[in-house]
């Protein structure tokens, strides 16, 4: 079947600005990125995370995106084509968590972090590649001999508990070649 889908550019920008006793600091970079021809666009509910009367977790964190060697189910994109991600949270009152793991199941994984981000806030990922440790990551580690790459990008993410049976609405915008 032949494709009607012609390949794009994606541009992105990112600007701060603050002003300090009278004097403008901050700044505007874009870059672009071509021949872009795959995007995955959705709004959803995360859950709020949630325990028992006992203490035991009811809610753990849910997946939203991966990038994977051979993507089998929607939200899955192939992690050699990954160019760029974006998951705002829409909350307007409270925070989510995003885990990053280099495995789709977080039991058997190595690599794995987590970053909260604020109400009204962007976590944005400009490559599938990344590293982590629970000890100090140096040049080696990254560049060197004992580099490692994951070839598994896995993205899932929970509310805080204050949201209650809400949870909060983010936006996944994924983008790729």
């Amino acid at each position: 079947m032949a494709t009607t889908v012609n390949n794009s550019n994606l541009t992105t920008t990112t600007s701060d600005r603050i002003i300090l006793n009278g004097v403008t600091y901050g700044g505007q970079t874009s870059s672009e990125t071509s021949n872009c021809d795959e995007v995955y666009n959705r709004i959803m509910t995360i859950p709020a995370y949630e325990e028992d009367d006992k203490g035991g977790m009811t809610q753990d964190f849910v997946s939203i995106v991966s990038a994977t060697p051979l993507p089998n189910s929607a939200g899955d994109v192939e992690f050699q084509k990954f160019e760029y991600a974006r998951i705002t949270n829409l909350d307007d009152t409270y925070p989510i968590s995003i885990r990053i793991a280099d495995d789709v199941d977080p039991r058997i994984a190595k690599q794995v972090y987590v970053v909260d981000v604020p109400a009204g806030s962007s976590y944005i990922v400009h490559s599938p590649s990344f590293h982590a440790n629970s000890a100090n990551i140096d040049a080696q580690d990254v560049m060197g001999a004992r580099a490692t790459k994951n070839r598994v990008f896995a993205v899932s993410a929970i509310a805080h508990p204050g949201t209650l049976d809400d949870g909060c609405d983010i936006e996944v915008f994924v983008v790729t070649k």
